[in-house]
C-alpha cells in the first residue's frame, strides 16, 4: 500500500466549495492533482471551481515519477601521439556517474614503455575526457622513486602506510580514501603533494585537533543547593534565584514570627 499522510482537514457546509491547498512537494516527484478515489481515473479529478461538496469527502493526491534525463558523456583513451599511430583510440560513451571504462589490454610502442595516462584515469565519469598515454624512450633506464604516504605520529597507527613505486616524471599517485584520526580533523599533507615524481618523498599527514565541548552545569541543582534556610532574612539575596512561590512562602514565614514575636 502506497505511503499516505493527511495534508489538511476541513470543515465544511453541503454545496459550498473547498479552498484548493498548497501543492504538496515529494522529492522526484511532481504532484498531478486531487481524486475523489485512488484510482486516479481521469473522471475523478476534484476541480476546486466547480466541484461542491455534498458530504464526507476524502480526496487522494496523485504522484508522477519525475523523469531525470540520463546525462551521457565521452570517454577516450588516446596514444599520446600527434603525427603517428600506436594503436587504435578506445572510445566509450557512458552515463554520468558510472565507473570510467578501462583500456582493454596494454598500450604498446616501438621503443617505448608506457608509463601511464595523462590526466590521471578517474573513478568514475563526470565529463568528457581524453587520457593520453605516457611513454618512456628504453634506451634511457627508467629511473623509479617510491611515493610514501604516512599517518604521522611516532608512537600509534591512525592508518596503514600507502607505498607507490613509479616511474620519474609521471603523475603523483593520490592517497586512496581519506585519512581518519580519532579527535583530529585531517588538515593535508607535509610537503605539498606534487604534481609529478620527481624523486623519493614522503607525505605526512597534518592534523588538526577537535574543539572539546565544554560539559553544560547543572543549574537545576545549583540554584537548590544555593537556597537559604527559612527565617534568615540577612541571606535574601540568595531567595531571588528561587521561583515566586518560594518568595511568597518565605515572605509568609518571616511575617508570621514578626507576628508572634508581638
Amino acid at each position: 500500500m502506497a505511503e499516505r499522510s493527511l495534508i489538511q482537514k476541513y470543515n465544511l457546509l453541503i454545496d459550498s466549495h473547498a479552498d484548493e491547498p498548497m501543492v504538496p512537494q515529494k522529492e522526484g516527484y511532481e504532484f498531478d492533482g486531487w481524486y475523489r478515489d485512488d484510482s486516479f481515473e481521469k473522471t475523478s479529478r476534484w476541480d476546486f471551481e466547480f466541484d461542491t461538496i455534498q458530504g464526507n469527502t476524502t480526496l487522494y493526491g496523485k504522484w508522477r515519477v519525475v523523469e531525470v534525463p540520463i546525462q551521457m558523456f565521452t570517454v577516450t583513451y588516446q596514444d599520446g601521439s600527434d603525427n603517428e599511430s600506436y594503436f587504435v583510440n578506445q572510445i566509450y560513451d557512458v552515463a554520468e556517474g558510472t565507473t570510467t571504462p578501462a583500456y582493454l589490454g596494454i598500450p604498446e610502442r616501438e621503443g617505448y614503455a608506457f608509463v601511464g595516462w595523462s590526466p590521471e584515469v578517474a573513478n568514475v565519469v563526470t565529463q568528457n575526457v581524453d587520457y593520453r598515454a605516457q611513454w618512456v624512450s628504453k634506451s634511457v633506464p627508467i629511473q623509479t622513486f617510491t611515493v610514501t604516504y604516512l599517518d604521522g605520529s611516532n608512537n600509534e597507527s591512525f592508518f596503514v602506510n600507502q607505498m607507490y613505486d613509479v616511474a620519474e616524471g609521471t603523475m603523483t599517485p593520490h592517497y586512496v580514501g581519506t585519512p581518519k584520526r580519532e579527535g583530529y580533523t585531517f588538515a593535508g599533507w607535509s610537503p605539498q603533494v606534487a604534481d609529478v615524481v620527481t624523486q623519493d618523498v614522503e607525505y605526512i599527514a597534518q592534523w588538526q585537533k577537535e574543539p572539546v565541548k565544554p560539559v553544560e552545569e547543572n543549574r537545576e541543582e545549583s540554584s537548590v543547593e544555593s537556597l537559604p534556610l527559612t527565617g534568615t532574612p540577612h541571606n535574601s539575596a540568595g531567595v531571588l534565584t528561587m521561583s515566586s512561590g518560594a518568595v511568597l512562602y518565605l515572605i509568609s514565614v518571616l511575617k508570621r514570627k514578626r507576628n508572634d514575636m508581638i
